[in-house]
């Protein structure tokens, strides 16, 4: 796999890190002091439930996200597989994570 890393610094923004694999974009960093950026993988989950520490400043630079067209925050989950928290409701959070849902996994959800 051919991942390369791309800084854009800018001043509103601060430094943020654009990965990519190919030709697709497969993450997007804005905050290097939460997770540096590291090869990518497709799929990859990353659990904070053994360091709330850890957790309440992703969930501070999920809710600062702002790239939110190329940084999917609505993809973040609760420990326990719940939707919480999305600045436009848990309504739209719902009907994005479904838009991108393929239907063979609809039937056994977690939310």
């Amino acid at each position: 796999m051919n991942t390369r890393h791309t800084v854009i610094d800018t001043a509103t923004l601060g430094p943020v890190t654009i990965v990519a694999t190919g030709e697709a974009v497969t993450g997007v960093y804005f905050r290097h002091h939460i997770r540096r950026p590291t090869q990518e993988l497709f799929g990859l989950s990353v659990s904070f439930v053994d360091d709330t520490i850890l957790g309440e400043a992703a969930g501070r630079a999920v809710g600062a996200n702002p790239l939110c067209i190329f940084v999917p925050c609505h993809r973040v989950i609760g420990a326990n597989w719940s939707l919480t928290g999305y600045a436009s409701g848990l309504k739209r959070k719902r009907a994005l994570l479904e838009l991108e849902e393929p239907a063979a996994v609809a039937a056994g959800r977690s939310f």
